[in-house]
């Protein structure tokens, strides 16, 4: 994120009974969960006649929503959260998407002047309320990469001089336990997000980025969205980066690769090049596909994961 400015918007923006900023999508995605049946019929009527601008809504409208605690919520009390408020190299609430496009294109965006990333955030999520330990989920990681490293060397000494399949075949036991044991320290910390990971060339980034932005604000994809600007070293492709919650839910892995596959970010026609979702972990650790300890540097690939039922 940047230091050298900020914008001065609340995290929170609180939505009054009469005007609330919602879109259609969130509306219809709400309807399900309401418990009244009148309530539901008014919403309704606004989600498929409104504009994705305000909606007006009577002072005294509670929404009766099906939660676990199945608490009533006056929609006085909705709040729209976004984490990067107040960052120059990020959406913020107040902002259009042609606004926020315009402020900070991908293809003219580099490094010196924004940063390494422009960032949107689902708005609808609220914010976590543990913090993940991601010191103590390195250090963890740390030790299991160094336990293995340890080991290799000790049986590469003991084995000297013998055939590599014999080494091999020692070391394998040792390296198969790895990714478990990385993703469990990961799950135990907190520290579980992951991204599904587009890489379109420069020509084309301002466009796919866009329809990424739209899919994020509206929580059609998951909790953030990024895209990296021109680093300088003049590579003629942008990484962006469709996050999850959740590495190990592999079923919300599942529904983001099928938003993008919607969106036709993602082809679904078994020809397709796939794309691939890496783990935060395997990020924080250096974890690439030419890593020492031989292993994949991304825990699934959309090609597989379609081919699979849903």
């Amino acid at each position: 994120m940047l230091t050298g400015g900020s914008l001065t918007t609340p995290a929170f923006t609180v939505l009054s009974p009469i005007k609330a900023a919602l879109k259609p999508s969130f509306l219809t995605n709400t309807l399900p969960r309401i418990g009244d049946e009148d309530l539901k019929a008014q919403l309704e009527v606004i989600a498929s006649s409104s504009t994705p601008t305000n909606y007006t809504f009577p002072s005294s409208l509670l929404l009766a929503v099906a939660s676990k605690d199945m608490k009533v919520l006056d929609l006085s009390s909705f709040q729209l959260y976004n984490r990067f408020e107040g960052e120059l190299d990020a959406w913020q609430l107040n902002e259009s998407y042609d606004s926020f496009l315009k402020r900070l294109r991908p293809s003219t965006s580099t490094i010196y002047n924004v940063g390494p990333w422009i960032w949107v955030e689902n708005p609808h999520i609220p914010p976590p309320k543990i913090r993940p330990n991601m010191q103590g989920m390195i250090d963890r990681c740390q030790n299991i990469l160094s336990e293995v490293a340890t080991f290799r060397t000790k049986t590469e000494k003991e084995l000297q001089g013998k055939p590599k399949s014999t080494i091999s075949r020692k070391l394998n036991p040792k390296r198969n336990e790895l990714p478990e044991a990385i993703a469990r320290a990961a799950v135990e910390a907190k520290c579980t997000s992951g991204k599904w990971m587009l890489f379109p060339p420069v020509g084309e980034v301002d466009a796919i980025w866009r329809t990424v932005v739209e899919e994020t604000i509206e929580g059609r994809f998951g909790p953030t969205s990024k895209v990296a600007t021109d680093g300088g070293d003049g590579k003629n492709e942008r990484l962006i980066c469709v996050y999850t919650k959740d590495f190990s839910d592999k079923a919300d892995v599942r529904r983001v690769l099928d938003a993008l596959v919607n969106v036709g970010l993602v082809r679904d026609d078994g020809a397709a090049r796939s794309i691939w979702y890496k783990s935060d972990v395997y990020t924080h650790m250096n974890i690439n596909s030419d890593n020492e300890y031989g292993l994949k540097a991304s825990i699934y690939g959309s090609a597989t994961m379609l081919k699979e039922a849903a």
